[in-house]
């Protein structure tokens, strides 16, 4: 079984329910392909939601998904491992560095004792390389979706240059050679069983 790491693709509405966020129009359908996908497949969905977009704060706003919270100490969210597949992984407003700022990150990656995870998102040169480059820090494999995924806002990241073509490659390039996979959306679809 492998399981899907949605990066910052949604948030809550004014309303109160999960829509995509306005960066993410360009690949909706894509990524609401991929969730139909994990679906079928009854596969774990981790979902994490943009530092500058709306975040759920409680439970109850989680609509559907079980909520694990920054503080290592909060452990109700160990419940659901099993019986659950959808979690959103909080992480702070204006922050990206979720394994840093999320005691219980690696936990919920160890506890659904998936192997295999499948990644597209939002915020490519930060938010996603950072989730890429930790999942396989821990020892995980990762397929990396390269048409579902969007660039971060310009001038951001180590080098300054983060939504140019450049900071792309060189972020892609430093996937593959830590041992990451690369594929795209019709290719998932059709070695879906």
């Amino acid at each position: 079984m492998r399981g899907f790491y949605d990066v910052d693709c949604r948030e809550l509405s004014k309303s109160g329910e999960w829509a995509f966020r306005s960066r993410v129009t360009p690949i909706a359908k894509g990524v609401e392909a991929v969730l139909a996908l994990a679906e079928r497949e009854a596969a774990p969905v981790v979902a994490t939601t943009c530092g500058g977009g709306q975040m759920p704060k409680y439970d109850k706003d989680c609509l559907g998904m079980v909520r694990v919270p920054m503080a290592p100490g909060e452990l109700s969210w160990e419940g659901a491992l099993g019986h659950e597949r959808l979690f959103h992984l909080e992480k702070p407003c204006g922050g990206w560095h979720t394994f840093e700022t999320n005691g219980n990150a690696s936990r919920l990656f160890a506890g659904l004792g998936i192997r295999e995870w499948v990644v597209f998102g939002n915020g490519l040169d930060l938010c996603v390389d950072h989730a890429v480059r930790n999942l396989l820090g821990l020892g995980l494999s990762v397929t990396f979706l390269s048409d579902l995924l969007i660039p971060s806002a310009p001038g951001n990241g180590p080098f300054g240059d983060s939504g140019t073509p450049t900071s792309r490659e060189r972020t892609l390039f430093g996937w593959l050679e830590l041992g990451a996979r690369e594929t795209n959306l019709d290719a998932l679809l059709k070695e879906a069983p």
